[in-house]
C-alpha cells in the first residue's frame, strides 16, 4: 500500500485540524501543516511511524523533528512500509550535509558544493536515513524498492 492510500484510510470520515509551525507555506507555495484527526491522531507522525514517509527537516518548522525521527527509527527497525524490503548497494557511501540534513551520492554536483565543515560520510543510505537525513532530489530517488 502507498502513502496516499494509507493517508486516505487514516483520515476517511474524520474531521481534520491543521496546525501550523513557523511557516504556513514553503517556497513552492505548498501548505506546511501538522494534520490531526478529531480523535487526536497525529497523521504526519503516523505516516512516518508506519513507514510510509520519512523525516524531512525544514527549518524553521522544527516543532516535531525529534518525534518524527523517533518514529522513523521505529519504522526502520521494524521493517515497516518503505523499509520492509530494504536493500543496499554494496560499497556505496553517501555524503551528508549537516546544515541542510540532506544526503547525496559522493559524485553529486549539489553535494560537492557542501562546505567541508558540514560534510559527513555515511557508510550506507540506511545510516543516512537513520540519522534523520533526507535524500537529495537530484541524485537519489528517495525510494528503495
Amino acid at each position: 500500500m502507498d502513502a496516499k492510500r494509507i493517508n486516505e484510510i487514516l483520515i476517511s470520515g474524520r474531521l481534520v485540524r491543521l496546525i501550523f509551525d513557523t511557516q504556513e507555506k514553503d517556497h513552492f507555495g505548498r501548505t506546511l501543516a501538522y494534520v490531526y484527526t478529531n480523535d487526536g491522531k497525529f497523521i504526519n507522525k503516523e505516516l512516518i511511524k508506519r513507514g510510509y514517509a520519512w523525516t524531512l527537516f525544514e527549518p524553521p518548522n522544527t516543532k516535531h523533528d525529534r518525534d518524527f525521527l523517533i518514529s522513523q527509527r521505529y519504522a526502520m527497525s521494524n521493517h515497516l512500509g518503505i523499509w520492509k524490503n530494504w536493500h543496499e548497494e554494496e560499497g556505496v557511501r553517501y555524503m551528508g550535509n549537516s546544515k541542510s540534513k540532506r544526503f547525496h551520492q559522493l559524485n553529486c554536483p549539489f553535494g560537492e558544493k557542501t562546505a567541508s565543515v558540514y560534510r559527513m560520510i555515511f557508510q550506507s543510505k540506511w545510516d543516512a536515513y537513520y540519522a534523520g537525513y533526507a535524500p537529495c532530489k537530484k541524485c537519489i530517488s528517495g525510494q528503495n524498492d
